[in-house]
Formats: structure tokens, sequence, C-alpha cells
């Protein structure tokens, strides 16, 4: 593999299978930059949502407002500070949800995580109809890790 173009880091990744909505909302309280919730009928983007919201209400409760209705079916939330890259995509599973975190930190010599190599700014192209999100909203990292042969992007706002 050609590494010139890309910089080394090191990858968490956890999953978490039927995990609680108290145990979901204890792990995504905290701010994201950006993301989007996708409910039975309709999404709407994180920055959206009035602040105050109960999230506890957002992931349990249907809904019947205008915008969205039904139950939350999935979110993806996005976040980068001091050199570190999350992302996290959330599916419902009945009552509980099965999550996946991504966790990129820049510096090579952080005691977390397995090695990898990254290439920041790749450019992201909305695909369909996309009402939530537009090209220019949204760049990604892309990591490498050859030895997992474990390829991703993890999402960043421009």
């Amino acid at each position: 593999m050609n590494t010139s173009q890309y910089k080394k880091g090191k990858l968490t990744y956890r999953v978490y299978e039927k995990m609680s909505v108290d145990e979901l909302i204890s792990l995504i309280s905290s701010e994201w930059d950006d993301g989007f919730l996708a409910f039975s009928k309709g999404e709407i983007r994180l920055k959206d949502i009035p602040t105050g919201t109960d999230l506890k209400k957002l992931f349990s409760e249907t809904h019947t407002t205008g915008q969205y209705e039904g139950y939350l079916m999935e979110a993806g939330l996005w976040r980068q500070s001091d050199g570190v890259l999350e992302e996290i995509a959330i599916e419902r599973d009945g009552t509980k949800f099965f999550v996946q975190l991504f966790r990129l930190l820049k510096d090579e010599n952080s005691t977390e995580g397995m090695p990898c190599y990254f290439r920041e700014n790749v450019n992201v192209r909305a695909t369909g109809q996309s009402k939530l999100f537009q090209s220019k909203d949204l760049s990604a990292t892309e990591v490498i890790m050859p030895e997992y042969r474990l390829h991703i992007y993890i999402t960043t706002k421009r």
C-alpha cells in the first residue's frame, strides 16, 4: 500500500448490541458537530433539533410532528476536537439499539487504539435526493487499517 498521501494515527472501534435508551443517551449526551436522525417517516438534521429537546423522549417515543413521524429508526452523529474525530452510527433493534462508534486519534503515539493511516478532506458527494445535506456541508476523513482490511470514512463538517 502506498501511504505517501496518508498520515499515521490510531483508531478505536466499538460495537454495542442491545443498548438501552438510557445507555445510549449517556453515550451521546455531549455536543456533536452535526448528524441526522431518521424516523419511520422523515428525517431531521441534528442542528435543526431545538435546544433543550429531551433526548430520552426523542429516542424512545413515537412522534407525530409534521417534519418527522414514528419511531427513531437510525441516527448518525459526528464531531471533531483536539485531534480526535468521532462518528457514531445508531440503528433501532426493537426497544434497544445497535451502536457503532469510530474514534480516530490523529496522534500516532497515542496509547489508545490500533495503528492506522488517514487522509483528511476527502470530498463527499451527497447521494440521491438528500434534503438534509449538500456536498458543500460535508467532508470526510478516509481511514485505512491494512492489517485488518478495514477501510472507512469518518464524516466531518466543512
